[in-house]
């Protein structure tokens, strides 16, 4: 069962302590362990299990935010990272759904999520849900504090580690597996089989994809954070160049930045590698550093 817990002492062997658990549970059984130490060695001098139920809050109480993952991985433990997408998951994180319309707001339906005192540009909020864009200006390998407001309460916050890069690809499932969100460069379809999704059509060998992913890292004329990127040079590429397979074998990368005029979005360009294998459903990973982003596939023949 996961929670906080927080303990003092109070004297003559005395401790108090808090446990805010995260989610209603049916069962928990909470086992307290105190631990006298003496010169240095460790021993333990009792046990004692408490068992009980967590109830589940009332929708008027403050929004409990659990983990920031990855928004284009949230099934796996691709890192966060500065100017890209997070995924906040939790409970009574906002009164309603709603999605973002043409701008990033800081605000949906009463839901605001912060960063110290920095409101993240918001993509969509929902009641166990919320999409948030990180600010280029966190500073990479640290811990920061993040809070969900939601109609007048805040929540008790939640520590996020900040990476320098965390490469992950989207994928039309949503989760960060199976086909890509990757397109063909010379009619912006994907490069899937034909008929899997409107228009889509496997890449040929030799041609051009365009592959949307998040976690690059640091970039060239960074955006303000919402805006979206430069749409004409000169653009915001990365400092670092991805690496690219596509079935095994590296291929080029012609370009790597934001997608220009998109906000928060990655875009790396790669050709697609002349002895690539073909199929339906073919391997491709970015790769930054000694870092590799999920899996997704492509389709190619």
């Amino acid at each position: 069962m996961l929670g906080t817990f927080s303990s003092s002492a109070k004297g003559s062997g005395v401790w108090t302590g808090t446990w805010t658990p995260k989610a209603a549970q049916a069962q928990v059984t909470m086992s307290i362990i105190p631990t006298e130490v003496i010169q240095g060695t460790k021993g333990v001098a009792g046990l004692a299990q408490l068992t009980g139920t967590v109830q589940s809050a009332a929708s008027s109480e403050a929004p409990a935010p659990a983990a920031a993952l990855n928004s284009a991985n949230v099934s796996g433990v691709a890192q966060i990272s500065p100017g890209s997408w997070v995924t906040i998951l939790g409970d009574r994180l906002a009164n309603g759904t709603s999605s973002a319309s043409g701008t990033f707001p800081p605000s949906l339906v009463g839901t605001a999520v912060t960063i110290g005192s920095t409101a993240l540009p918001l993509d969509y909020v929902g009641p166990t849900q919320v999409n948030a864009l990180l600010p280029f200006s966190l500073t990479p390998n640290t811990s920061v504090s993040l809070a969900v407001q939601r109609a007048g309460t805040v929540s008790v916050p939640i520590n996020v580690t900040i990476a320098d890069v965390g490469p992950a690809i989207f994928s039309t499932t949503g989760d960060g597996t199976g086909q890509g969100a990757v397109v063909i460069a010379s009619s912006g379809v994907l490069a899937a089989p034909v008929g899997a999704f409107p228009g889509s059509q496997p890449v040929a060998r030799g041609d051009y994809l365009a592959i949307y992913c998040t976690g690059l890292g640091a970039v060239n004329n960074t955006p303000a954070d919402g805006a979206p990127a430069p749409s004409s040079p000169p653009l915001a590429t990365t400092l670092a160049t991805p690496g690219v397979t596509i079935g095994g074998v590296p291929a080029v990368v012609s370009y790597s930045g934001l997608a220009p005029g998109l906000v928060g979005l990655y875009q790396v360009n790669v050709q697609v590698p002349n002895n690539a294998p073909t199929g339906d459903a073919v391997n491709l990973a970015v790769s930054v550093g000694s870092l590799t982003s999920n899996t997704v596939t492509v389709a190619v023949h």
